[in-house]
Parts: structure tokens; sequence; C-alpha cells
């Protein structure tokens, strides 16, 4: 009797492990980001940096904002880092949309901030933006790629489980 019900018990634990994996999200998302001042006293200098972000808590329903787990900034010789920020420097979203991120560091002249595209709606309106003791101020263009996301490796195991298992079922049927 049990043979019958083999091929029905195989699919349920397929379809369950397939829905089980289905709300698996990546853990840690990496960005590396470049851009070039294009204003100001600053015109044509260079900026790059990395950071990274946990996305399990995002819902993908209107704003949110997630706090950056790392951040590596290098702008005119000088690197900064979380500790450096005025603020919880964070990744911006709408609906699930990456807009950019927000970081600010007032203690170095010149003072300089990542601003996302949190206002439109749009990572194109991303900018950097700076502002110097003396006075002179500027943007830059900013270009984000994500460098890697690592998928929840339960996620990985559960679907690699169901296809060994669905292999060791159909060898037995048929075997």
């Amino acid at each position: 009797m049990f043979n019958s019900l083999k091929p029905a018990y195989t699919a349920s634990v397929f379809a369950t492990l397939m829905l089980m994996m289905s709300n698996a999200q990546a853990a840690n998302v990496n960005y590396t980001f470049n851009g070039t001042v294009d204003s100001g006293s600053l015109l044509s200098e260079t900026f790059s940096g990395s950071f990274s972000y946990d996305d399990l808590s995002l819902t993908n329903l209107g704003d949110e904002s997630i706090n950056l787990s790392t951040m590596s900034f290098n702008f005119l010789s000088n690197s900064f880092g979380l500790g450096n920020a005025d603020v919880a420097a964070t990744a911006d979203f709408l609906n699930g949309v990456f807009l950019g991120v927000n970081f600010s560091v007032s203690s170095f002249d010149p003072a300089f901030a990542l601003i996302s595209g949190y206002g439109t709606g749009f990572l194109d309106d991303a900018a950097f933006a700076y502002d110097t003791q003396s006075g002179d101020a500027g943007y830059g263009s900013i270009n984000f790629q994500q460098s890697n996301s690592v998928d929840a490796p339960a996620g990985i195991a559960l679907f690699g489980l169901g296809l060994a298992g669905i292999g060791m079922m159909r060898r037995r049927v048929n075997g």
C-alpha cells in the first residue's frame, strides 16, 4: 500500500519544500559604488566604496529604510565607515526597489553626504553632495552595482533535499 502512496507523498514533500524556499530572502546584500564630483571646487574628484545590509526585514511595501551593516567610503585619500556617520546610515527602498544610500559625515572638511533617491522614488536621483568650511558646495553623480547577495542557506538546503528525495524515490519506484 505504501508503494502506491510514494508518488503522492514525494509530490507533497516537494511542494512543501518549494513553498518554504519561496519565502527565503537573501540575508546579506552587498553593493559597490563609485562616482565623480560634477560641480564646485572639487570638480572631477572621484569617490568609491562598498556597503552591505541585511534585507530580512524588508517587506517590499511602501517606503522603507534598513540600517547598513557595513560601509566603506573613500574620498580625497581618506577612508570613512559607519563610525564616522552623523546618523545611522541606511539603504532606502520604495516597494522593495533600491533607491540608494543615506550616509553623511560632517566631521571632515568638506562635509559630505550620499543621498538616496528617496524623495523622488528613483535610484537615478541618488547623489553625492559636499559643503566646504569656506562655503563652497557641489554635487556628484553616483553609480551603484550589486556585487552579490547570499541566499538563505536553509532555502537552498531545503531545495536540494527535495530534489534528492525525488531522485531517490524515482530510483526506488523504477528500480
